[in-house]
């Protein structure tokens, strides 16, 4: 009898972590908002909490992995439209193509690729160990030239950089 009332005893006790433990069992990775009623400050409660903050760690880093992988495709996916776009146009009319710009307008994209996906790269192998990453002082304006430059050569589009001014700020130069 004593047992009997000793292992409802601790059930009851224990309801609140089996609760927990369930709802934490029952979260998606793409649905980390779950929060636990955290009033008190018993253990279960101070536990509720913890859960409760590593859920808020999980979500924030989830919602960056997201961010970076979109700036990570877009960045991709910039060389990789200028290649296909230039030889493709090339190849329209291979007789009239300037093949020694076109040469070198693959061999810099190309570069431009490898140095991302070398970035990407770095940045999986150095991710868990948080490497100080070291920046230094980049000229914005060039930035600017070789970017109006690249699309002035790939389109129609006029692009004015006459009134880009020398601009340094501090970043990590590729």
């Amino acid at each position: 009898m004593t047992g009997g009332l000793i292992w409802i005893g601790m059930g009851l006790a224990l309801a609140p972590v089996e609760s927990i433990r369930r709802r934490v069992d029952a979260i998606a990775a793409s649905d980390l908002s779950s929060a636990f009623p955290d009033g008190g400050d018993d253990e279960i409660a101070r536990m509720a909490r913890t859960v409760n903050a590593m859920l808020d760690r999980l979500e924030a880093s989830s919602q960056f992995e997201q961010e970076f992988v979109s700036n990570a495709s877009h960045e991709l996916r910039s060389p990789l439209t200028t290649l296909l776009a230039t030889t493709e146009r090339a190849s329209k009319d291979p007789s009239h193509a300037n093949w020694s710009e076109v040469g070198e307008i693959v061999m810099r994209e190309g570069r431009r690729l490898e140095t991302l996906i070398d970035d990407l790269a770095w940045l999986a192998r150095h991710d868990e160990h948080r490497t100080e990453i070291q920046c230094v002082d980049v000229d914005l304006d060039d930035l600017l030239f070789d970017e109006g430059h690249r699309v002035r050569l790939l389109s129609a589009l006029i692009v004015d950089t006459s009134q880009v001014q020398p601009t340094r700020v501090t970043g990590i130069r590729r």
